[in-house]
């Protein structure tokens, strides 16, 4: 976590569980195991498709957005990632949140 205090000498405080950080735990040197690529999405098919409906999708999500009580402005944003629903599978073990343990 990085803060920026920017004047000297003046008291911060933070509210009664107020997050001030989120601590995401990666084991070290994972990241440098990573062997970054780029590819092309016409070289997977499937993944170029699901892409394209998925784009489509977004578009027309917008558009209704501005369409004065529609379906999309009671939604708000669409929850499909978040929710691990879309146009592929999603994995089992798909979660929305992580329940860490508490501090000792």
């Amino acid at each position: 976590m990085n803060w920026r205090f920017t004047r000297k000498n003046t008291p911060v405080a933070f509210e009664r569980d107020e997050p001030i950080c989120m601590i995401f735990p990666v084991p070290r040197g994972l990241i440098e195991k990573v062997e970054p690529e780029f590819r092309s999405l016409a070289s997977d098919p499937d993944v170029e498709k699901a892409y394209q409906s998925w784009a489509e999708s977004r578009l027309h999500f917008n558009k209704e957005l501005r369409v004065q009580g529609s379906q999309a402005q009671k939604e708000k944003w669409q929850k499909n990632y978040f929710s691990g629903r879309g146009l592929t599978e999603a994995p089992a073990d798909h979660r929305t949140k992580v329940k860490a343990k508490p501090f000792k």
